[in-house]
């Protein structure tokens, strides 16, 4: 087991969206799942990950934990803050 430690909150979640990053590209044929977690730690996630270029959105495929909180859910999150603004939807009946 490999465990690393931080400085701060903000070097632990660019560290998590850099491997996040990596992971997504380097298997993107093969769609792998990226997980997102509730609560202020997957909102943070993808706030990070908003900033990074090298995703290969279209073929991502994520595994939200959520409650349903209309729009303050992590999946309105997921689809407004880093699926649409790179023109990317999801498919009926999913994030609503």
């Amino acid at each position: 087991m490999h465990i690393e430690v931080y400085e701060s909150e903000g070097e632990a979640l660019e560290a998590a969206a850099a491997l996040a990053e990596a992971c997504l590209r380097d298997g993107a044929t093969a769609q792998p799942p990226g997980g997102i977690a509730g609560g202020r730690g997957g909102r943070a996630l993808m706030l990070a990950l908003s900033g990074r270029d090298g995703i290969p959105w279209a073929h991502a495929r994520f595994c939200v934990v959520d409650e349903p909180l209309e729009d303050a859910s992590n999946r309105a999150l997921l689809r407004e803050h880093l699926l649409a603004p790179r023109g990317v939807s999801l498919p009926a009946g999913e994030g609503e």
